[in-house]
Formats: C-alpha cells, structure tokens, sequence
C-alpha cells in the first residue's frame, strides 16, 4: 500500500516540475522574443532619423507604422519592458518633427496646436 502511494506521489511531484519548468521557459522565450523586439524598433527608430535627416521624409514617414507595430507588440507583452518607455517618446518626437518638416498630419498633435495658435483673431480698433 505504500509503494502506491509513493508512487503516486512522485507522479504528482513530477507533474508539477513539469508544469513549472514549461512556465518559466515559456518566460525566458517571451522576454527574448521582447528584447529582439526592443533591437529591431532601435534599429527602425535610426533607420527613419537617417531618412529623416537626408531629405527622404516620404521613406521616413512610410517606416512609421512598422515602428509603432513593434512597440505595440512590446506593449502588449510587457508594458513596463525597460526602454519601451523612451522608445515611445522617441516615436512621438518623431511624428512631431516629420509633421513639421513635411506639412502633413500624422498625428503629433503639431499641426493641429500650431494651427490653432496661428489662427487667434485681434478685434478691430476703433
């Protein structure tokens, strides 16, 4: 009776190192899978700042949405991954100095504020 028991024991015990190890792996894929993620947007937030740079802000503004692509699977991850913060701060600069340089909307928010800005109306004198 006790060597079914211990058997069954060992089972259970087996089990649930079994199960344990699969989640911790599983971990350790995900926060690689993440750090490849976070190498390849650095690699695209340089890419669009050369195109930037050179005057080939339509090439610029066409790699945007594969950076902010990355950054949302990063995101949906692991939100408070070290460095995804600064990597969406860049993005948005980004936006923001394509948006001045091009004219066109992307959605910074610069044209819009500057818009606004440009638009106040002085009362006639009298």
């Amino acid at each position: 009776m006790s060597l079914f028991k211990s058997k069954s024991m060992l089972f259970r015990i087996g089990i649930v190192i079994t199960v344990s190890l699969v989640i911790g792996l599983g971990r350790v894929v995900v926060a690689e899978d993440v750090k490849v993620l976070l190498g390849e947007a650095k690699k695209e937030i340089r890419k669009i700042e050369r195109n930037m740079f050179s005057g080939k802000s339509d090439k610029a503004i066409s790699s945007l949405p594969t950076l902010k692509e990355k950054l949302l699977k990063i995101k949906t991850v692991n939100p408070k991954y070290p460095g995804l913060k600064s990597l969406e701060k860049k993005h948005e600069k980004l936006d923001k100095d394509l948006e001045r340089r091009t004219g066109k909307d992307l959605g910074g928010g610069t044209l819009t504020t500057a818009g606004a800005r440009s638009q106040t109306k002085v009362p006639p004198q009298t």
